[in-house]
């Protein structure tokens, strides 16, 4: 298979068609030449910090964060000032018992009249402070309890994009080293090339031995240019995960791969590290308070109100602060208590609770299939990263030999005892020994790292 029809292409032509589409880079003119020299770690924390994905979970993370301060602040004392300006067109009519101005008027007879001055304006202020709220308390339970929720929802986020940071990040050396064999193999060519030129000219080999040895030539040289390329896309996929401007020159400098592969033991973490455990956990919680705050609604509500009003009457409206019918704006104090008592809300309140209990119980039912998907998970991926470095082993020992047979078959070649063509097998053979072992160190790093996701060590949590 070649190396432009493998996973690994297609991921990179697919990063690189988002970030053409999708990631518009737009740096200033300091940052067109920047070059910086970047390990592992360091690109992982660079990611942290830039990524524009995790920025905006932590953005969700201080919005939830702020919501806890909302709904504690509905429980502080709410003081406001209120003031209106009222012109009566036509007075309110009232209509009384005759018998309440003329004693001797007859039984039935009313009397209505209109009084009062045409313009009235109040101002003043009211408070009130919440003394006793069921839905109030459970809910400041619940704001905190999600505050937590996405503290874990920013951790998740971590997680894939250190996830993907490290796979880009191995891709784009793979690709480096890949290019390095093309180097050392052409090399190797030409220098073949070079001395069975020689020997055709002193009519030791035929033409077609030459012309066999250009044909991989080319051939070798068009795949370099290839690889090339895919370079390119690979370090722009790293760039467009860790949030660095595509412009920016970036230099990888953790070039021994293998010194990043671990024992399989070594890997091993209890499951319930992974922050999707803690997720369900976070979202148990909510369904309880919600639960709670339902059945909360059933408690009576005290609220304390204060209130200080100043009434003015006025003849009109050039009246009202000039020529004030008296001297007085009225004073109006109060203070109280406001009780609610819930006596009966058309079961609605009840059916709200029978559907908060169901949503706790599929909860749950989510918890248990998350907890069976993971031990699948972390079975799969041991099992695959297992197999990759008994495969990586393999491929490391046939590179070893197919290196010696390429030595071996070379030098019969020169000393007359061997032909043009068991040389060219021989190093086409060595090219795929080197082909295979580059693409299986990457999928075992790749397997690792899915391992470390799996059994959630790949980050710390809390």
């Amino acid at each position: 298979m070649s190396f432009h029809s493998s996973p690994l292409f297609r991921l990179g032509f697919v990063s690189l068609m988002l970030w053409i589409f999708g990631y518009p880079p737009e740096v200033s003119a300091q940052n067109q030449n920047a070059t910086s020299s970047f390990s592992l770690q360091q690109c992982l924390d660079y990611a942290l910090n830039n990524n524009a994905t995790l920025q905006n979970a932590k953005l969700d993370q201080e919005i939830a964060k702020e919501k806890v301060k909302e709904i504690f602040g509905s429980g502080l004392p709410q003081i406001s000032f209120a003031g209106n300006l009222n012109y009566f067109i036509k007075f309110p009519t009232s209509v009384i018992p005759a018998s309440a101005f003329n004693p001797s008027a007859p039984a039935g007879q009313y009397l209505a009249f209109q009084f009062g001055l045409p313009m009235n304006s109040t101002a003043g202020f009211n408070a009130s402070q919440l003394l006793f709220n069921g839905e109030f308390l459970v809910g400041m339970q619940a704001s905190k309890a999600y505050a937590e929720l996405m503290g874990r929802t920013l951790k998740r986020t971590e997680t894939e994009i250190l996830l993907q940071v490290t796979k880009a990040y191995y891709l784009a050396l793979t690709n480096e080293e890949r290019i390095k064999t093309f180097n050392y193999n052409i090399e190797r060519l030409e220098k073949l090339f070079s001395d069975t030129k020689a020997m055709h000219q002193q009519g030791f080999v035929e033409q077609l031995d030459l012309d066999r040895l250009t044909v991989s030539l080319n051939t070798l040289k068009i795949e370099k240019q290839k690889m090339e390329a895919y370079t390119t896309v690979g370090y722009q996929l790293l760039k467009f995960q860790m949030g660095m401007p595509i412009s920016q020159t970036l230099i990888l400098t953790d070039t021994d791969l293998e010194k990043n592969l671990k024992l399989e033991s070594e890997l091993d973490a209890p499951v319930g590290n992974r922050i999707e455990l803690k997720l369900m956990d976070s979202q148990r919680r909510l369904n309880e308070l919600e639960l709670r705050r339902i059945r909360a609604s059933y408690l009576p509500s005290l609220v304390a109100i204060a209130a200080a009003d100043y009434q003015a009457y006025r003849a009109d409206f050039g009246d009202i602060f000039f020529k004030p019918v008296t001297n007085r704006w009225y004073p109006q104090v109060l203070v109280g208590l406001q009780l609610n008592v819930p006596i009966f809300k058309g079961l609605s309140t009840h059916a709200k609770a029978t559907q908060a209990q169901l949503n706790l119980k599929k909860t749950e039912n989510d918890r248990t299939q998350v907890i069976r998907g993971i031990e699948v998970e972390v079975a799969n991926a041991r099992t695959q990263y297992a197999n990759s470095l008994k495969n990586l082993s393999s491929q490391k020992e046939n590179l070893k030999l197919a290196k010696e047979v390429a030595r071996v078959t070379q030098l019969k070649y020169e000393q007359g005892v061997g032909s043009n063509l068991e040389v060219v097998t021989a190093e086409s053979e060595y090219r795929s020994a080197q082909t295979q072992y580059v693409n299986t160190l990457f999928e075992t790093l790749s397997a690792q790292v899915d391992l470390k996701k799996a059994n959630g060590s790949l980050i710390p949590q809390p």
